[in-house]
């Protein structure tokens, strides 16, 4: 047999897939037939002894043989396991807990961790009791999986398929019986289990409590399926014989006791074994016909074998079915009389139909629905003789439950005095914490009954479907073929009443079958439209027939059980209306009719004080001689005799019940005008009979609460009528207390309360027409009318909510039976939720941003009024007390552990916890609008008129966030329910984590800041089972939209606890997988650490993986690109962490990362589908559906994952630089670089820039008349968690746009208008223009993302491109020719986008100047610069181009000087190609020069460096001509003046001394003189050029240069910043030609002389040019000498004393900077003949 999962799992989704594997299914066809059973492989001393050796040899495929399990199959490989002493101690305890074969617990074992990727970490696991768990759980699922596979083959199948021919062996069919009787045996095992520990006292163990919990769900689980099974044999012919069903009866006989739960599991298939009597042998079914008559007559104990009686009742229902379809053939023997009609009524005295009653009621709708519980409990009036179903074998102790049970099932009470449901004290429901119940009170519920986990169980959806069908069909045939039956049921009934006067009701109820039978009806189609339609499609059916009968029956309890039955016909929208009609229509029962009769029993009731005091006074006058004592007695023994002679006794009370259950029933699912006329009819008649003193006040209210009509205006008079009840004949103070106890005179019982919290819950809850698109009360609007109770109380509404929350809410929580605890939580949650939405926080700042007076948009006096009366305020303030939100906590605190399965009524705990979570996360989103507005102006206004309950506030809390953090375990569940499958429960948990992770920061940045969440999560227990959950979850198969969403929210809940750069310990590492206790790391090799493979971690690179295997070049869907999207940021974020960097990114190198995803990496094309639709940047129509749909989410969410993926590449290859080999570095780049043809991998990355702008028509931006003006925060819209649709969540637009609807200015008008006021063409304009409001917001975001990821891509690129080629390891040459490879991909672009996107061309521009700098030196290195790549030629042209472009920015225009400077510098050097670089220039000439020299002027920054460097060149480069060109344009105009006079900037900076400067102002001031000084000098170095800049008056300029008329003693001093930092120190500098500036600047820093120098050169190259003979100019410069005589003096004395002395030490670069300006000023000496004297002396 094969003992592991997987197998069976993947035949499990072979199946599922619609993709069966047949292959697998024959190997595994031996273990379906064998089922659950085991038992032929008992603990085994061989093996036992084989692993207690500690090595073990095992087949592959854990496969071990059938003849032997402790020897290996030969034609199997082996394996050797060594096993340490810990999975020994497991594989032995396992054993014997499951007495099952140790070596195949340790195959379990093995399998389980072969599944979780941990069998490499064998030795590593050393916890006995994870090992344990590890083989359970594959024991347990491998047989899960074998029963659903047999159930679904046998139940999908045709019989004539082959694959079920080969399952239904004798095997299969001989296994099922002794399938159940196996469970049977665990199950009794597991009590034997129990008793043991209680012995031992240590049954209260969690880890024991769990265990039997775990095993007892899988084994409820494996018997529901087994039913499935059973079913499906018989429904398919197989097993529908005489031996094989009197087999199953006979097995639930000797098998189950007569009260045992189990037997429902059987009746589908017996049940559909009887209705399939004509596909059976008629020796069989005479056979079985022949064996029950037997039993019926000579078996004395039948009795005591009920559900056997009943199967008898059922089959002689469909024998007479069978006989009528031959009747000459199937009747000739037969005496219908004596043959059918006696033994029919026999069963049904031996209690046929009270069974049926009892397995109707137990698999009822009613077990699911609390409203359909019936107002009087008269199923224990009608079960007189059996018991009803118990799960026996799921109690510790059945005899403790039968005993606690008693007091629920009135078999043995004479009487009914306490016969409404759940009419008790609500104080003894929560009286004792112990559980005791009251002895007075018979029909409470709390004992050893509320403590089992298993109360309540249900069949699950496939077997529930397998049993109603079949049990509709007998209930038909009942109608259809018992008719005769039925009569002389009623005719005995109705004999017995007429000839015994003085019977009890529970003489009655004792031969009421008839009534069983019509409540049996009522229990089977309470809340089953479907099938409760069957009564009225056909007025001619047997069906509506048996309605007209049964409407006749006379006697009370009868007419009551029918109306209960009619009741139950009447769920679903379609029944409800027949059965209005039916009464409406009806001359024997009407709507009238049942009003009188109301308004009758109102009158007797409210007239019977006054009848009893009217007859003591009669007694008193005729019998004064009596004793005070004995007139007491009389008068309590006349109270009750005038009350029955009055027709006030317990029959009534069931009728009245009946009644009242009937008008709610239909009123619940009826027409909106239906409703109304039953509300009209009911509601007066009700309110008055609610206001007696009746054990029926809770069910009028309940009543009531189903007739509301659903308009605000209908329900005033609910809400007047409910509150004069509550307090208009009660005396009040201004008390709370007062207050509460008003509504305690009132409300006494349980009944009474649940009854009203249902009315007050359903009267509060929002008209669906009033609820805004965030799911709110529309602002301004209540749900309740104004000034509630002015008259004679305090007003508002807040009474309720103290009374609700503090007097039933808080003392809720100590109700022990979960049924009744449920039935007063959950109409108090939906209450709290309500309240909390009946407010549009919102609003508020919507008016203040729209201007409009909040006054204005409320249906009360104003504003403050409104805050008032609403519910949210009163509600905050109770949540915020302790006693209250510790309720709500204790709710949420029931653990994962005690969750219990659907099968035992786990739907209703989960709807009750989520909505918990939910009210949690509405308090976290809305208490900031509370404590911040409303709370204040509550307190401000203190409106005495309004009822304010004390202390009211925040109760001592700061947030409702402290409230939740000084209760940690519920923190820990949170963490726990994100494994769970109840998406709405998962969704609710992770956003209270994500605000309590994003609301507890960490107080720093270092490794020991670590957030709350973080810290409570890693300290608790469960800290492995909540990154376990958080795992399985993600692992979860995404089935629907739901499963899809949650997979986003999760992992976005982990992306929000990541940052790029801070290094902070977050949750999100927490539960990733890595370990931050003594620094951070991968953690040990234990699951749900990243060291382990089974970790969050890994799970997130499954989903990228997985996601990116499903799009396609061609096709690219939203869901799976988001997924990868979200993904891959999330491995972004620890890999560019500084904390996780090196971690993650050798970690994931060593998984082969890089490998894989580039492996699945999609390329697009401009034909890939974006989720079924073309990109079309022409088309505006096709753009409208494409940017509205998820399409446009798709292209976001690739262009999201392509930058992810290219920065991730960087860090890769930049952290292998560091890390890796050459080799493997090498490897890397080459992949990414090198093509066999050419380079295509690192280009494809650039695919998505070929898309163009979005398909946008501007024009619908300023088509707005009403919302025209209306103001966005657009930073504040996200996007939408769901993957369908619109992909922005537009809450915010919705509030902001509800509040502008409701004030609008029509465009022609200067007043505002309401919108009622406004005409219908204009209400249409409006609603038109709402829509194209949408439309437009998500257009310009998604325009706005899709450029800022077009250039996040290009920027993440051209960082990768720079990272390969400076850690790349690529030789010069390859290096060489990848970057021209480079520059012939982005050249064009660059020349494209400099004419549409300045910020694209910036990107690639630098990247150029960056290249083009390596590949100087790479050709330096490869062939020394011998010749320039003809291919960087195009380049310049671009960049020509880029200069002159109108849009090219100052950043973009000094690239392009680099760029341009750089190709000219080495042109001119070779002198190759110059004539056409110089006919490139001419034609740009005048344009081109004039965008140089406007930067080289004006252009603060490198650009203006750049450009002289440039316009260097060009004077360079015309130069080689005779005339140069570029010098006569800069001569046209006034170009070379201006440059020339841009040097008084520098020397306004050297002397300025009242001005704060930056060393950085300071040296790109002198950097840029000098660049300007050079430009000038080459321009002098030519004679045309020499007079050109005497033209432009260049001596002026220079003699007006301030610093060189310093005194080269004294200096100048400078005040400057040290650094450009706000806070930095000023200091003072003295610059002279002893000192420089180093000081702030390096050793090598500028000094006074480095700017003399320039200008000294200058000089020196127009007398060098212009020769001797321009006396002019020589005399000019010599004046100009002559006023610099300080400063030349001055060099020439500190030369001198250089020369003298050897002290001063200096640099080599400072000492030729030294020697250069002595010998330029010699030279200026010589040249002018200036011999140092004044100009005075000369």
């Amino acid at each position: 047999m094969i003992w592991s999962t997987a197998p069976f799992q993947k035949l499990y989704d072979s199946i599922e897939n619609d993709q069966f594997d047949y292959n697998l299914f024959k190997e595994l066809l031996p273990d379906l037939q064998q089922l659950n059973l085991t038992n032929d492989k008992p603990k085994n001393q061989k093996s036992r002894a084989q692993v207690e050796s500690g090595k073990i040899t095992l087949a592959d495929n854990n496969i071990i043989t059938n003849d032997d399990e402790n020897d290996t199959n030969n034609n199997h490989n082996t394996i050797t396991y060594n096993l340490k002493q810990q999975f020994i101690i497991a594989t032995i305890s396992l054993s014997d807990e499951l007495n099952l074969d140790e070596l195949i617990v340790a195959q379990l074992i093995l399998s389980d961790l072969e599944k979780s990727n941990l069998l490499d970490s064998l030795d590593s696991l050393d916890n006995a009791t994870t090992l344990i768990i590890s083989g359970k759980r594959q024991f347990f699922f491998r047989r899960q999986f074998i029963l659903q596979i047999t159930a679904f083959l046998l139940n999908c199948l045709d019989t004539s398929n082959p694959i079920l021919q080969e399952l239904v062996q004798d095997s299969l069919k001989n296994n099922i019986l002794k399938s159940f009787e196996s469970i049977h045996q665990q199950l009794e095992d597991i009590k034997q289990s129990i008793n043991k520990a209680k012995i031992l006292e240590n049954n209260n163990d969690p880890i024991f409590i769990q265990n039997i919990k775990f095993k007892r769900d899988f084994l409820l689980k494996e018997y529901d399926t087994l039913s499935q099974i059973l079913t499906g044999l018989i429904n398919k012919n197989f097993l529908l014989n005489y031996n094989d069903i009197n087999n199953i009866i006979n097995h639930i006989i000797t098998s189950l006791n007569p009260n045992d739960y189990f037997i429902i599991y059987y009746l589908p298939a017996l049940f559909n074994a009887f209705n399939k009597l004509e596909d059976m042998p008629s020796n069989d079914v005479n056979l079985l016909y022949s064996n029950f008559i037997k039993d019926l007559k000579n078996n004395d104990s039948i009795y005591e074998q009920p559900i056997k009686v009943t199967l008898i009742f059922i089959f002689l229902t469909l024998f007479i079915d069978w006989c009528n379809s031959n009747p000459t053939v199937r009747t000739k023997d037969l005496d219908f009389k004596t043959d059918i009609d006696y033994p029919m009524m026999l069963t049904v005295e031996l209690g046929a139909i009270e069974q049926l009653l009892i397995i109707a009621a137990d698999t009822s709708e009613f077990m699911n629905d609390q409203t359909l519980e019936l107002i009087y409990d008269i199923r224990s009036l009608l079960e007189t003789h059996i018991p009803r179903f118990r799960p026996i074998q799921l109690l510790d102790d059945p005899v403790d439950y039968e005993n606690a049970s008693n007091n629920d099932n009135n078999n043995n009470n004479t009487q009914h005095p306490h016969s409404i449901t759940n009419n008790f004290s609500y104080s003894d429901a929560i009286n004792t914490k112990k559980g005791i119940t009251p002895s007075e009170n018979k029909n409470l519920k709390y004992s050893n009954i509320a403590q089992s986990q298993y109360n309540n169980i249900r069949l699950s959806e496939q077997t529930q479907d397998f049993l109603v069908s079949s049990f509709h069909n007998v209930l038909q045939k009942v109608i259809t073929n018992c008719a005769f039956l039925l009569t002389k049921i009623k005719d005995t009934e109705e004999d017995s009443l007429l000839s015994e006067a003085d019977l009890t009701l529970d003489d009655i109820a004792a031969k009421a079958d008839l009534e069983r039978f019509f409540i049996t009806i009522y229990f089977f189609y309470a809340s089953r439209p479907t099938y409760s339609n069957e009564f009225w499609k056909d007025k001619e059916s047997n069906a509506y027939g048996f309605i007209e009968w049964s409407s006749k029956c006379t006697d009370s309890l009868m007419r009551s059980c029918f109306y209960l039955m009619i009741s139950s016909l009447s769920f679903g929208q379609e029944n409800s209306t027949n059965v209005f009609h039916y009464f409406g229509n009806n001359s024997i029962v009407s709507w009238s009719t049942i009003v009188q009769c109301l308004k009758e029993y109102n009158l007797r009731i409210s007239n019977l004080p006054n009848v009893i005091h009217q007859r003591q006074n009669l007694e008193q006058d005729t019998d004064s001689s009596s004793s005070s004592s004995s007139a007491t007695a009389t008068k309590e023994i006349d109270s009750l005799a005038i009350a029955f002679e009055e027709g006030l006794n317990e029959e009534t009370t069931i009728f009245l019940s009946s009644l009242l259950t009937l008008v709610g029933s239909v009123a619940f699912d009826v027409q909106s005008d239906i409703k109304i006329s039953l509300s009209g009819l009911f509601m007066d008649p009700i309110f008055e009979f609610a206001k007696l003193e009746t054990p029926l006040s809770g069910a009028c209210f309940k009543t009531l609460s189903y007739l509301l009509p659903s308009s605000i205006d209908a329900r005033l008079n609910y809400w007047q009528s409910l509150d004069s009840i509550l307090f208009k004949n009660v005396s009040l103070t201004n008390t709370t207390d007062s207050y509460r106890s008003a509504f305690g005179y009132t409300l006494k019982t349980f009944s009474e309360i649940v009854g009203f919290l249902s009315l007050f819950n359903n009267l509060l809850k929002i008209n669906p027409q009033d609820i805004n698109e965030n799911g709110h009360l529309s602002f301004g609007k209540q749900n309740f009318p104004s000034k509630l109770g002015q008259v004679y109380r305090k007003m508002g509404i807040w009474p309720y909510f103290d009374y609700i929350l503090n007097e039933i809410f808080v003392p809720s929580k100590l109700i022990l039976n979960d049924f009744d605890r449920r039935a007063i939580q959950t109409p108090i949650l939906e209450i709290i939720e309500t309240s909390l939405l009946s407010f549009d926080y919102s609003a508020i700042l919507n008016s203040i941003t729209l201007g409009i007076n909040l006054d204005t948009l409320v249906n009360t006096s104003d504003f403050f009024t409104y805050v008032q009366e609403s519910p949210a305020p009163v509600v905050f303030n109770h949540l915020f007390a302790q006693n209250v939100h510790s309720t709500l906590f204790a709710i949420i605190d029931i653990g994962i552990d005690h969750i219990s399965i659907d099968l035992e009524g786990g739907k209703d705990q989960m709807n009750l916890l989520t909505r918990s979570i939910k009210i949690i996360n509405l308090i976290l989103d809305f208490q900031g609008t509370f404590t911040e507005e409303l709370l204040p102006i509550i307190i401000k206004q203190e409106n005495k008129s309004y009822y304010i309950p004390k202390n009211f506030g925040l109760h001592g809390f700061r947030s409702f966030y402290d409230t939740i953090f000084f209760n940690l375990p519920v923190v820990a569940h949170l963490g726990l329910y994100v494994g769970l499958d109840d998406t709405s429960l998962v969704s609710e948990s992770l956003k209270v984590l994500k605000k309590l992770s994003l609301n507890s920061p960490s107080n720093g940045t270092d490794l020991n800041s670590k957030n709350k969440l973080f810290t409570i999560f890693d300290a608790v227990d469960d800290s492995a089972r909540i990154k376990d959950a958080f795992i399985s979850q993600l692992e979860v198969p995404i089935e629907n939209d739901g499963q899809l969403s949650l997979k986003i929210q999760l992992l976005n809940f982990i992306n929000s606890n990541l940052s790029f750069t801070k290094p902070a310990v977050t949750v999100a590492h927490f539960l990733l997988g890595l370990q931050a206790s003594n620094g951070i790391s991968l953690g040990p090799e234990l699951p749900t650490f990243i060291n382990s493979d089974v970790s969050l971690l890994n799970s997130i690179v499954s989903i990228l993986e997985s996601s990116l295997d499903i799009v396609t070049p061609e096709q690219i869907q939203y869901a799976p690109m988001r997924l990868a999207s979200i993904s891959l940021e999330i491995i972004l974020k620890l890999c560019r962490n500084p904390l996780t960097s090196s971690l993650l990114l050798d970690y994931l190198t060593n998984q082969h990362f890089f490998e894989r995803i580039m492996e699945i990496d999609v390329h697009i094309t401009k034909f890939t589908q974006w989720d079924g639709k073309s990109f079309d940047s022409l088309s505006i129509d096709s753009g409208f559906d494409f940017l509205q749909s998820e399409s446009i989410g798709a292209l976001l969410a690739f262009l999201s994952y392509r930058n992810y993926l290219i920065q991730y590449l960087g860090l890769f290859i930049h952290r292998c630089s560091f890390m890796g080999t050459k080799r493997n570095i090498l490897t890397y780049v080459n992949f990414l670089i090198t093509n066999k043809i050419y380079s295509t991998r690192i280009f494809s990355f650039l695919d998505s820039l070929n898309y163009e702008n979005l398909p946008i028509d501007e024009h619908l931006f300023k088509n707005f008349k009403y919302l025209n003006a209306l103001p966005l925060n657009l930073e504040k819209f996200t996007l939408n968690e769901k993957c369908a649709g619109n992909i922005y969540s537009l809450n915010d637009l919705n509030s902001l746009m509800s509040v502008a609807q409701k004030v609008v200015k029509p465009p022609l008008h200067a007043t505002a208008c309401t919108t009622d006021e406004v005409g219908e063409a204009q209400k249409e304009t409006l609603v038109k223009e709402i829509v194209m409001m949408k439309f437009c917001v998500s257009s310009y975001l998604s325009n706005k993302k899709f450029q800022e990821l077009q250039l996040l891509i290009l920027h993440s690129w051209v960082q990768l491109v720079q990272v390969i080629v400076t850690d790349g390891n690529l030789s010069p040459l390859s290096r060489s020719n990848f970057i021209l490879e480079v520059f012939e991909t982005i050249i064009p672009k660059i020349n494209d986008y400099v004419e549409v996107n300045t910020l694209f061309s910036e990107e690639l521009t630098s990247l150029a100047v960056f290249l083009n700098d390596l590949y100087q030196k790479d050709r330096m290195v490869v062939d020394n610069l011998r010749f320039v790549d003809s291919r960087l030629y195009n380049m310049f042209k671009v960049c020509l181009h880029g200069i002159n472009s109108p849009l090219s920015t100052p950043t973009l225009r000094s690239d392009f000087y680099v760029l341009a400077n750089s190709y000219l510098v080495r042109r001119i050097k070779e002198n190759t190609l110059v004539k056409e670089v110089i006919m490139d220039i001419r034609m740009h000439n005048e344009k081109l020069l004039e965008v140089i020299c406007n930067d080289a002027i004006y252009v603060q920054g490198t650009c203006k460096i750049t450009g002289i460097l440039l316009l260097d060149s060009l004077i360079q480069l015309g130069n080689i001509n005779k005339a140069n060109f570029v010098l006569d344009n800069l001569m046209k105009g006034t170009q070379l003046q201006r440059i020339a006079q841009t040097l008084k900037s520098t020397d306004l900076l050297l002397t300025s001394t009242a001005e704060h400067i930056t060393i950085d102002d300071l040296l790109y001031e002198l950097t840029a003189f000098k660049t300007t000084a050079s430009f000038l000098v080459r321009v002098a170095e030519t004679r045309i050029g020499a007079q050109s800049l005497l033209q432009c008056k260049i001596l002026q300029i220079i003699g007006d240069l301030s610093f060189l008329k310093i005194d080269p003693d004294l200096g100048s001093e400078l005040i400057f910043n040290e650094s450009p930092s706000k806070n930095s120190d000023f200091i003072k500098v003295n610059i002279n030609l002893t000192n420089s500036i180093n000081g702030v600047a390096s050793s090598n820093g500028v000094s006074l002389f480095e700017v003399i120098t320039p200008i000294f050169r200058l000089l020196c190259s127009i007398l060098l040019s212009l020769g001797s003979t321009n006396k002019s100019v020589i005399s000019n410069v010599k004046k100009l000498l002559m006023e610099f005589r300080k400063l030349l003096v001055g060099i020439f004395k500190k030369d001198v004393l250089k020369e003298t002395q050897d002290t001063v030490q200096s640099t080599k670069s400072a000492s030729e900077d030294w020697q250069e300006l002595v010998k330029l000023a010699v030279v200026l000496c010589t040249l002018t003949q200036y011999d140092g004297r004044e100009s005075s002396m000369l």
